[in-house]
């Protein structure tokens, strides 16, 4: 097992358990949208699929379905909050136990923007796994999956409001 040792007490994670961070600038791929989509993935998800969860989460219209569009280097031809948008889908994409948000992602979308995406984020919770990827929710049944967990930092008062737990330093 793998501990980490806070400044008081500690946080034990069973070693299995997959840790994304999508921190303040998002990491990009100079590749491809869906290869930036698709990167760290542990099942093969139909491309139907991948779009669907870009919606929800709120990926811009002007990319959508444009899995060849190049993104540039450091994601230099995207918006920051579609660079914050595929980062978070490739973050649900690859099976996550734990995803850590940092505030400068959530915040710099919008109070709106930022609502959606913890819609999504509450349903990953609820569903223990991303909603709308029909192959991996209907092979899994829902006592067999993994529990999920959302940490997000955040200086927005509404993100707050929608959070399970608050705790404030």
């Amino acid at each position: 097992t793998r501990s980490l040792y806070p400044a008081e007490g500690f946080l034990h994670l069973p070693e299995d358990w997959r840790v994304r961070l999508v921190d303040g600038v998002p990491r990009m791929l100079n590749a491809t949208l869906m290869e930036n989509l698709r990167w760290g993935m542990r099942h093969d998800h139909p491309d139907d699929e991948v779009w669907r969860l870009c919606e929800r989460v709120g990926l811009s219209a002007a990319i959508m379905r444009r899995p060849t569009l190049a993104v540039g280097l450091q994601g230099d031809r995207l918006s920051f909050s579609d660079r914050a948008c595929v980062a978070i889908v490739r973050a649900l994409l690859s099976s996550v136990d734990l995803l850590l948000l940092s505030n400068q992602v959530l915040d710099a979308l919008g109070e709106t923007h930022a609502l959606r995406v913890l819609a999504v984020l509450r349903d990953f919770v609820l569903l223990r796994g991303p909603p709308c990827l029909d192959d991996e929710n209907e092979a899994t049944p829902m006592h067999a999956r993994k529990k999920k967990t959302v940490i997000i930092t955040t200086k927005l008062a509404c993100v707050e409001r929608e959070a399970d737990r608050v705790i404030h330093f």
